[in-house]
This record gives C-alpha cells, sequence and structure tokens, in this order.
C-alpha cells in the first residue's frame, strides 16, 4: 500500500523499525526522548479495539495526519498514525474461501491505502466509485481520478522547512 502511494504521489515512505511506543488514541508528534530532536515517525501498528476503542465493530483501519501550526499560523502535517485491527483482518482472511483469497487480500490492500490517503490529507468523499469512499467496496481496489487527483494537490503542495 505504501510503495503504491509512493508510486502516485513520489512521497518516499522511509522504514524507521519497530517502534517502542505502543498504539494509542492520542500520540505526541514531538517525543525527543524517543526519537531524538525530530518530528515521531508515523506509527504503524496491528492493534485491536481493546487498545484503539474506535476500532470497535466494521471499522478496520483508522488513519490520520497530526499537525502543527507554524510561525504564521498554517497547520502542516509533521506525523501521524495509521492503527490496523489485526484480530479483524485475520478472522476475515481466514475465513475467505481460498478461490477468493487474493481478492480479499486485494481489499485488504486497499483499505490501507485508503488509510493512507487520510494520513497524507485526504478526506472522505461522496463518490462509491473513489477509495476514499467511506466503506470498502469490493470493486474499488486501487485510487481513482477524483482520489489521485486529490493526491496530487496534496504532493505539488508547498513545504514548511520551518518546521
Amino acid at each position: 500500500a505504501f510503495a503504491r502511494v509512493s508510486e502516485v504521489t513520489g512521497f518516499r515512505f522511509v522504514n524507521d523499525g519497530t517502534p517502542s511506543e505502543p498504539a494509542t488514541a492520542t500520540r505526541d508528534p514531538y517525543q525527543p526522548d524517543s526519537y531524538g530532536e525530530r518530528w515521531a515517525p508515523v506509527l504503524v501498528a496491528w492493534t485491536n479495539p481493546g487498545q484503539i476503542p474506535d476500532l470497535t465493530g466494521p471499522t478496520i483501519g483508522i488513519g490520520g495526519g497530526i499537525a502543527v501550526a507554524d510561525p504564521a499560523g498554517r497547520y502542516t502535517y509533521v506525523s501521524g498514525i495509521l492503527f490496523l485491527d489485526k484480530p479483524q483482518i485475520d478472522d476475515e482472511l481466514s475465513h475467505a474461501d481460498p478461490r477468493v483469497r487474493e481478492a480479499a487480500l486485494e481489499l485488504k490492500r486497499a483499505i490501507v491505502q485508503h488509510e493512507v490517503g487520510h494520513l497524507l490529507g485526504l478526506d472522505h468523499v461522496d463518490d462509491p466509485t473513489q477509495l476514499m469512499y467511506p466503506q470498502a467496496q469490493p470493486h474499488v481496489t486501487d485510487f481513482a481520478a477524483g482520489d489521485l487527483q486529490g493526491l496530487y494537490a496534496l504532493a505539488t503542495g508547498e513545504c514548511a522547512p520551518t518546521l
């Protein structure tokens, strides 16, 4: 999913390794004791509704950026989270008929791409043919034209070097 987002945006994602911090609904984007004098990297975590109550029910993933204001009051994402409900994903994949297992995996990858879209700043849309529609659609497994336009706008936005 991250490779696909990189392909369509040009954003480069770097794996900083396994974090020591737990998945939590509230996260400080600046943790110098854990990450040094820089913004905390995006936290990607396999978790469960016991740790992240927003994963209760049919929600399989949550993604979002963490923004801070620069001296001029403009907000910029500096970190973020992507939490995936491991028990629910494992359960759904284990019950998938072997003949449709690849399609089930493709749909889960699309859900992760959707959450990475949120991480970068995309919101939900009203069009069920777009990946950023609020509910997964079995026939939508990749970014569609509207999603790509939104990602392009984000990828060509201004950087905030003062942050």
